[in-house]
């Protein structure tokens, strides 16, 4: 079993595929933050002016 394991850290061939993966959750993780913090200000933004336009 520590033998194919060490095999398998030597081995390169998996090495771009991993790399695409951690490129890939990384512009994930990006894309997420910065979608709920534009989401928050459009939100807050339709919020107070629907709370100033409309008369309660």
């Amino acid at each position: 079993m520590r033998q194919r394991f060490r095999l398998m850290l030597k081995d390169e061939r998996g090495a771009s595929l991993l790399e695409y993966i951690i490129i890939v959750c990384l512009a994930s993780i990006a894309a997420i933050a910065a979608l709920s913090s534009m989401g928050n200000k459009v939100n807050n933004t339709f919020l107070s002016n629907d709370a100033n336009q409309i008369p309660g």
